[in-house]
């Protein structure tokens, strides 16, 4: 049968020694469980030599899948390894819909192994067969036993066998069985590429010794008179199947524990329900969540579906993905069933409750909304829609939505030609009000898709209302609502859906309910599928569930942002709160330290309305969060025109004081800007013009202060000023610079310069502002920018932040002015250091350094963005503590999900002081962790390479504390290794790749190997993921990694040719990979090769480390 080439589980398959012992079927095989929960020992103690273990799977329609012929006798063990995601000994099965496996193990008696030749026959065995051909994809085993002696005559009695096939020779001579070498595989073209075949032939050998049995996929040895003959003298069946745990959170309030149930259930299963007091549901007092804990004998996905007191309280369908969700713990031998057990983590459960409400809200509906323009389209079609207000669902902000004709609204563009299963697990978040096969009729005036903004805001309704909409094969028409709330409710009303039609009347074809985005846990609450549970004139409403602001796993904690808005000011910058709010948190009101200013007008204040209504917040003011994100805008109050001194000194008053008197004998001073009014006159002048008001500050802010900035090594005076604030115990320092003092002294110093900021003040958030016309003077005259802080250095590209790419990002046209970028680097942060350390502890690591976070945003005209990712690195300087010294390997960044990655991190030493040079291509929450960790089959050279790598969390293990230098490496964990080396974050369950599925390990690796220009696709719209690849596949996606490190040949056409041309078969490399391998070659990632490049060679995981590693230290990244 082929046999498949095996793979391996990774660093996952490594649990605590279980004593599990053998336990005998028939006679005394027996099957041993070891501690990866994949490895058997099999053995039967009442054989020994001359008899062999034959060990086959086949599925329930009894094929064969794989077998493997033990290489020692039975009483000793025989190792096998089933791992169901080697594909071998269980093909195709999917641990989501398993499928049970019988294992049948033989003991077989060789007849004539060992015996003595007689010489009767004329024909002797012989030698055994080749060795298995490489395969690029799998392994073909080589040929079965060698071609036999040709003895012409019986002789005398004959020598007893030797090992090597040989046999006694009888009157006449018997030769030797000869060795045949066995088949080459033959590897699979890859496009561009000759298709060279996988590997060398086979070669046969006369004998093989080990001293650990292995399985052996030649045939049996043959004998005298019959070449396969054996003797099964015992047989025993074992089934295989896999069980799973799962478990996850779900906050609730302490008053709903007592009702509170939670279902688990797989495919159609009736599940297992528990609640209060049942084993595997603990509720934790201080978090306020529920811990379930439920065991199943099905595969997934799973359904997790809660209930209070029966009412619906939120559903998620989770996707066991293995290595990420679905861990293997262990095996047990029960009986003849072998288990193999799994846990599998769910994300916490999003509760939303659905109401039935007594009858319509006549008011909510949209007779005289603006009609939805879909052009020809009448059916499978949805159009985007701007939101009027940012509409909070499942923890995301949404400010559009794509209204489709079938009946749903969704958050990204998406149609769905009717109800199809539910939760839809190719859609993007969705209201599905009434999803049907539903069409507009261009013969109806009156059906369209309308919309309607209702109420004011912060109590804002949005209306989508299907108007006289038709069933394909029924004439009359339905109207329904879908509204959505300011605060996150969302409420279906149903004017009219019979059209007394059993088939379609009442949600008979229809599907109503909510679903989040896609991910490993799908969150959604359904009302409805295909099922007559609503009526005409009916209305349901379905809201998010806040629990306790104690809960640190509520979807209100921690979720919402206080965003400052400049509205309108032509200088300055605006306050940049980075902490994140949960819902009845308080925020402390921010004074306006960046120096805002308008023509003509004051600043008087905050508002929640751009418009200025509402209350006017000052510094120091608090404000209560509800359950969205706040943005406090800047309120201008015009400057009262200033009132007339007299001649003698005598006029002239303030808008809100009395003028000062002025001085004698005429002239007038102009006023100065002070509370009450206009300022008094000078010794010779006479009455001063008024001045304008400008409200006290109530704040803690200290006065600014002017410091100095360092260009190219040079000190400039008058450029910067710094001004600190305290607020509730948070200093915050914001640095501003003078835009015409910089510009001034960069078109002194010339093009190309390096200028510091240092602000070295002690403060929990240290911001930078920057104004429009200074990026304009950064742009002219500066290559880099670094800001010193007391939480580390930060060296920023100028062109991260200039001009050019922030009108790209805003899609703005060429004019700037208000542009504003705010550079903010926070300390230490108790939530988010909490975090960390739960992910430490998770992955292994040992946590050296707290949090420090860094972001660049950007506002313009009312907008502000996040400037993230970047298009080449950023570097953090991040002090070491002394006695941290020899602890760090490398630095860390924080993902939105609680999980970290490896940042590349280059360890340094200057006047003394340690420090990691982190480089990141996004802003976010940084830190450094040490890890180590070694493995047993490396040694020399390549084992410092490869630790080194592990311990910076690049490259994995491939189980029981191995490498396995020597394996050929897939596509998708190419892809994984170069994403992690170059700290690559954000990636997309969702893939262009037709073969890239969501949930797959290798998702989000291969969608930001995609994005940053690493990875193509084949023209056929496949990536391939499982293809392995070879030397020049992967030095071309090496060179396209060393570009986005900006890494160099530094050599002309010339040189590159020059380079290649040293190796010689440099003629066998592929033209579209010529220029990547020359590159290569040039920049010396190819020392060690030899003479030969073999790029069609399949790369090895040593070589891949090697060149690894020599690439990211000529970046400078490590």
């Amino acid at each position: 049968m082929h046999r498949l080439r095996k793979l391996s589980l990774g660093a996952v398959l490594m649990f605590g020694l279980q004593q599990l012992y053998p336990v005998a079927a028939f006679a005394e095989i027996a099957v041993e469980p070891q501690e990866d929960p994949f490895v058997f020992y099999v053995s039967d103690n009442d054989y020994g030599e001359g008899y062999k273990l034959r060990v086959s799977s086949y599925n329930d329609q009894e094929d064969l899948l794989h077998e493997e012929t033990s290489g020692g006798p039975p009483n000793e063990p025989f190792v096998i390894s089933i791992n169901p995601y080697e594909n071998q000994w269980i093909p195709h099965v999917d641990l989501d819909d398993p499928h049970p496996v019988t294992f049948r193990v033989e003991t077989i008696k060789m007849n004539g192994s060992g015996s003595e030749g007689d010489g009767s026959s004329p024909e002797t065995s012989g030698g055994t067969g080749g060795s298995s051909g490489a395969d690029s994809g799998s392994e073909e085993p080589g040929n079965s036993s060698g071609e036999v002696g040709d003895g012409t005559s019986s002789g005398n009695e004959g020598t007893v066998g030797s090992d090597s096939g040989e046999t006694g020779g009888g009157t006449g001579g018997n030769e030797s069985g000869e060795s045949e070498t066995g088949d080459a595989g033959q590897g699979d073209p890859i496009p561009g590429n000759s298709g060279e075949p996988g590997g060398l032939p086979g070669i046969g050998i006369e004998s093989i010794s080990s001293d650990v049995p292995q399985g052996d996929s030649t045939s049996v040895a043959a004998v005298p008179g019959n070449e396969n003959s054996e003797e099964i003298v015992d047989s025993v069946d074992y089934t295989w199947s896999p069980m799973a745990t799962v478990e996850g959170d779900i906050p609730v309030e302490p008053g709903l524990v007592d009702d509170l149930r939670v279902l688990v259930a797989s495919g159609d299963s009736l599940g297992t329900s528990v609640g209060e007091g049942d084993e595997g549901f603990k509720y934790d007092e201080e978090t306020h969540m529920v811990h379930y804990k439920v065991s199943l004998s099905k595969g997934g996905p799973y359904l997790v579906e809660a209930t209070v007191d029966g009412d619906p309280y939120g559903s998620a369908l989770v996707k066991p993905v293995t290595g990420v969700n679905r861990f293997p713990s262990k095996t047990l031998l029960e009986g003849n069933e072998i288990h193999t057990y799994f846990e599998v983590d769910a994300d916490p459960l999003v509760p939303y409750t659905v109401e039935q409400l007594n009858g319509m809200d006549d008011s909510l509906n949209a007779d005289d909304g603006q009609a939805v323009d879909f052009g020809e389209q009448t059916y499978n079609t949805s159009k985007e829609v701007e939101l009027p207000f940012e509409f909070p669902f499942y923890g995301e902000k949404h400010g559009q939505i794509w209204i489709d004709i079938n009946g749903g609204i969704y958050f990204d563009n998406y149609s769905t030609p009717g109800p199809e299963n539910y939760p839809d697990v190719d859609a993007p978040p969705a209201l599905q009000s009434y999803v049907s096969g539903l069409r507009l009729n261009p013969n109806d005036p009156g059906s369209q898709i309308l919309t309607k903004t209702i109420g004011e805001e912060g109590d804002r309704k949005f209306i989508v209302q299907w108007n006289n909409m038709y069933f394909y094969n029924a004439d009359a028409p339905i109207t329904f609502q879908a509204i959505l709330f300011e605060n996150g409710d969302v409420q279906y009303q149903y004017p009219n859906i019979t059209i007394e039609n059993g088939e379609y009347d009442d949600g008979e074809a229809s599907t109503i309910g909510i679903q989040a985005a896609q991910g490993l846990s799908l969150n959604y609450l359904l009302y409805s599928h295909r099922m007559s549970m609503i009526e005409s004139n009916q209305a349901i409403r379905f809201s998010p569930v806040t629990v306790s602001d104690e809960n640190p796993s509520d979807p209100g904690h921690g979720q919402y942002t206080v965003t400052y808005n400049g509205n309108g000011s032509t200088e300055g910058v605006v306050p940049v709160d980075g902490q994140a709010y949960g819902t009845e948190d308080s925020v402390t009101v921010q004074g306006n330290s960046g120096g805002l200013k308008k023509d003509g007008y004051d600043f008087a204040g905050w508002s929640q309305h751009s418009d200025g209504s509402g209350t006017l917040y000052k510094e120091g003011d608090t404000i209560s969060v509800g359950s969205e994100n706040i943005t406090l805008y800047a309120v201008w109050a015009p400057v009262t025109p200033p009132g007339g001194g007299g001649d003698n000194g005598n006029g002239g008053g303030g808008d809100n004081g009395s003028g000062n008197n002025g001085g004698s004998n005429g002239g007038g001073s102009n006023g100065g800007n002070n509370s009450s009014g206009g300022s008094g006159g000078s010794n010779n002048g006479g009455g001063s013009t008024g001045g304008s008001t400008t409200p006290a500050s109530s704040g803690n802010s200290t006065a600014s202060v002017p410091a100095p900035i360092v260009v190219n090594g040079k000190s400039y005076d008058g450029v910067l000023q710094t001004t600190t604030s305290t607020n509730n115990g948070q200093t915050s320092v914001t640095a501003v610079l003078d835009s015409s003092k910089l510009q001034a002294m960069l078109s002194q110093a010339g093009p190309g310069q390096s200028v510091t900021i240092p602000v070295m003040q002690a403060a929990n958030t240290t911001t930078v502002g920057l104004t429009a016309e200074s990026l304009r003077a950064l742009e002219n005259g500066a290559s880099q920018l670094v800001i010193q802080t007391a939480n580390g250095s930060y060296q920023i590209p100028v062109s991260e932040i200039g001009t050019s790419r922030l009108t790209r990002l805003f899609q703005a046209s060429g004019d700037v002015t208000g542009m504003n970028v705010q550079i903010t680097i926070a300390g230490y942060d108790a939530a988010k250091a909490a975090q960390l350390q739960a992910a430490a502890q998770k992955m292994g690591l040992q946590l050296v350094t707290g949090p420090v976070d860094f972001r660049i945003a950007a506002s313009f005209q009312g907008q502000t963005l996040n400037v993230s990712p970047y298009s080449t690195y950023v570097q953090h300087i991040l002090p070491i503590p002394a006695a941290s010294e020899g602890m760090v390997s490398t630095g860390v960044m924080l993902d939105e999900n609680g999980t970290m990655h490896p940042v590349p991190t280059r360890l340094t030493g200057e006047n003394g002081s340690r420090s990691a040079v982190v480089s990141s291509v996004t802003g976010g929450t940084f830190a450094l962790v040490g890890y180590s960790t070694s493995f047993s089959d490396v040694s020399g050279h390549i084992q410092e390479v490869v630790q080194d790598l592990a311990s910076r969390l690049i490259l994995q293990g491939t189980g029981d504390g191995r490498f396995s230098p020597d394996r050929t490496v897939t596509r998708a964990e190419f892809a994984a290794i170069l994403v992690r080396a170059l700290g690559l974050a954000g990636g997309s369950q969702s893939s262009s790749y037709a073969d890239v599925k969501p949930g797959d390990w290798y998702t989000e690796a291969v969608t930001l190997a995609q994005k940053y220009g690493i990875v193509n696709g084949y023209s056929d719209g496949t990536f391939r993921p499982g293809h392995t690849i070879t030397r020049e596949e992967a030095l071309v996606m090496f060179n396209r990694a060393g570009k986005l490190a900006r890494l160099k040949s530094g050599a002309d056409q010339e040189g590159l040719s020059q380079a290649l041309s040293a190796f010689t078969d440099s003629q066998a490399v592929s033209g579209w990979a010529a220029q990547a391998v020359a590159e290569a070659a040039q920049n010396e990632l190819l020392n060690g090769l030899g003479a030969q490049l073999q790029p069609k060679k399949e790369i090895t995981r040593a070589e891949t480390a090697e060149i690894l590693q020599r690439l990211l230290k000529k970046s400078g990244l490590i």
